[in-house]
Order: structure tokens, then sequence, then C-alpha cells
């Protein structure tokens, strides 16, 4: 049986050095944190592709490519997406979603309040939009028991 796993996308394509906007970065880290908890809490495992780039490397190897790869193997392999708008510039969220909704992988939208994404016709195949991580990991595991797991 496929393991439970919840991939945890959100704006790194463009990070330089850790840097976001002033207060981003803590508001990303802390949500993402909840998320996590909640899930574990739940027996659910994640995946966050950010963590992918903390990987020792020789150097002048890019590893771009290759993790690129490998975040989308994960992808996948996971039951559901949870993705995370900050209002930081991203591509790599966004082509996430694509690649989940083409395998057929239940996702939710997250966003803090000033950004409303329930507006954007991009994310109506979403489970659900919304500001509170607790009550979207909620509607995503309802979703995710009630589809079986991708095949290999």
């Amino acid at each position: 049986p496929m393991p439970d796993i919840v991939y945890l996308a959100h704006p790194i394509d463009f990070v330089r050095n850790g840097e976001f906007r002033p207060g981003v970065r803590k508001l990303v880290a802390n949500t993402v944190d909840s998320a996590i908890s909640e899930l574990l809490d739940r027996g659910v495992g994640t995946y966050s592709p950010g963590t992918a780039f903390s990987t020792p490397t020789v150097t002048g190897v890019k590893l771009g490519p290759i993790i690129q790869d490998v975040n989308r193997f994960a992808l996948t392999r996971c039951s559901g997406l949870i993705a995370f708008f900050t209002g930081e510039f991203t591509i790599g969220t966004c082509r996430e979603i694509e690649l989940a909704s083409r395998h057929s992988i239940p996702y939710v939208a997250w966003s803090p309040p000033e950004l409303d994404l329930s507006k954007s016709w991009m994310l109506t195949d979403a489970v659900a939009v919304g500001h509170d991580i607790v009550e979207l990991i909620v509607r995503l595991r309802m979703e995710t028991s009630s589809v079986a797991a991708p095949a290999d």
C-alpha cells in the first residue's frame, strides 16, 4: 500500500540565500510547521521540496535539475498536496499544482487573509481554498481518504 504523505508546495524557487520579503519567511515557516504538526498528529507524513536544496553537494555540481526530478517524482507518489501562497513570486508552486492535477492528486490552497485566492479561476479544481490551515487539512483528508492511491 502507498504511504499517506502530503506534499507541501511553497514558494522557494525565487528565494535567494533564504531571503523573502520582510515578515514572509516567518509566516511561511510558521504555517508550514503548523501543517506538518497537524498532519503528523493525524498519522500523515509530509514531503517538503525545500529540504532537497539542503543536500550536500560536490563543488561546482548543479543540483537544480536533479532536485526538480526528485521533487516531481515525490509529488506523484503523494496522496495530497497543500499549496502555500504568500504573495511571493513563484513559478514552482503553480507547476506543482498543475502536476498534482494531471495525476489526479487532490490539493488545497492556503494563503494569508490579505491574499484572497478564491477569486482565482485557476484553482477551481482545488478541494478547498482558504486561510485556516487546520480546516484545509481536514478537507484534504476527507478527500484523500475517499481517493484510491495513485498507480505506479
